[in-house]
């Protein structure tokens, strides 16, 4: 058999591995494609094990536990907001606990968490484009339609994710 009619029966089984091995390939970049536009769409939790416990069971027992001993106390009319400290758990989370108490049983459409800035100082108010916000009891999801019609220029809203790289005040 002659190199070229060799060439000629090889060839078709080389491109055949190569479309397999392409294939492969591309299945992994499409799952790693995947993989990496969930994360964009889950904003980390960033002080766990820091502010709170990182550890699930942990975190939901301490919560459980600053709840209980939480006074309930009865708010007649329409509660629009709360004022809630965001130091660590160790140092607020009485405070904290005595203001979710307040809400406890009652029904929201949409909460709003609004938290200041311990470093950027540009005047502006700024939100995450994130799907989801991750948390050691799980993922909370944003509202993303609410989101994007807060920002803008003429709203004072910007998607600055850069900002709460850095930043506690929401997550705590």
């Amino acid at each position: 058999m002659s190199r070229r009619v060799r060439a000629r029966a090889v060839l078709p089984w080389a491109a055949l591995a190569a479309a397999a091995w392409l294939a492969v390939l591309g299945k992994q970049y499409v799952e790693g494609a995947k993989r990496a536009d969930h994360a964009r769409d889950v904003y980390p939790a960033r002080v766990a094990g820091s502010f709170y416990p990182s550890n699930p069971g942990e975190l939901g027992d301490t919560l459980d536990d600053l709840l209980e001993k939480a006074e309930a106390r009865e708010i007649p009319g329409r509660l629009i907001g709360l004022v809630v400290p965001h130091a660590a758990v160790k140092y607020s989370g009485a405070v904290a606990a005595a203001a979710y108490r307040l809400i406890e049983g009652r029904r929201y459409d949409r909460v709003v968490v609004l938290g200041p800035s311990h470093h950027a100082r540009e005047g502006r108010a700024a939100t995450l484009d994130t799907a989801r916000y991750a948390t050691p009891l799980g993922e909370a999801r944003l509202a993303a339609g609410f989101l994007r019609r807060i920002t803008g220029e003429d709203a004072g809203v910007e998607f600055r994710r850069d900002l709460f790289d850095d930043e506690h005040s929401v997550e705590v």
